[in-house]
């Protein structure tokens, strides 16, 4: 299980495209969640120049307007699809991981700018997940900080952090530790940073996937 989870702000440009398609391939990777896609109908080919072949299947959120859109692509030889739930703010795709034959929910999330819609999603996901058994793997563009040096320049709200971190705690997830920049979301202007994609997963991925 290869996962990536890349916020692409509506690049339609070939070369970006060509950008995500070498990431899959150097990567091996087997499911794809794509936030900010600002795709309202389907496009195979232009799927495949972001995946980098045919073999795949895909599941779409469409933007609403200029902004937002989500797209889930994944190796149907590796991550066998059981059903998908769809909204505005996430694409939950059930399915078997068909080497450890593990029963996950891929939930791939762009969430919204308000507070409030902000908090109305943690709670979608809390009791989707109470609802539902099986192993959980949440990634995306959470537009939300845990600590106060996750965001450099901007202004940091201690509350929209609690939520976040109610909600983690609350569907006992835990987020993975990533390499690379503190920072992954940067301003035009490069005066503003911030920690917003994150990884979030259930114990038993580890267990699986150590």
């Amino acid at each position: 299980m290869n996962v990536m989870s890349i916020n692409i702000c509506g690049a339609r440009n070939a070369v970006k495209r060509r950008n995500v398609s070498g990431l899959c391939s150097v990567h091996a990777v087997t499911f794809l969640g794509i936030q900010e896609s600002r795709v309202e109908k389907v496009d195979m080919f232009e799927f495949r120049s972001l995946w980098g072949n045919f073999n795949f299947e895909f599941a779409i959120s469409s933007a609403r307007g200029l902004s937002g859109g989500l797209i889930s692509i994944w190796d149907p030889a590796a991550f066998i699809k059981h059903q998908i739930v769809c909204s505005e703010s996430v694409i939950i795709v059930e399915g078997q991981w068909v080497y450890s034959k593990l029963h996950c929910f891929m939930i791939n999330t762009y969430a919204p700018q308000s507070h409030v819609k902000k908090r109305e999603l943690w709670n979608y996901i809390k009791h989707f997940k109470a609802s539902n058994d099986g192993d959980y793997i949440v990634f995306g563009d959470f537009n939300a900080v845990r600590r106060q040096h996750e965001r450099w320049c901007c202004v940091f709200s201690q509350k929209e952090a609690d939520d976040f971190n109610s909600f983690i705690t609350d569907t006992n997830i835990k987020e993975v530790a990533m390499g690379g920049f503190a920072y992954m979301r940067e301003s035009k202007d490069g005066e503003k940073m911030s920690k917003l994609d994150r990884f979030l997963v259930l114990e038993g991925v580890e267990i699986a996937y150590p």
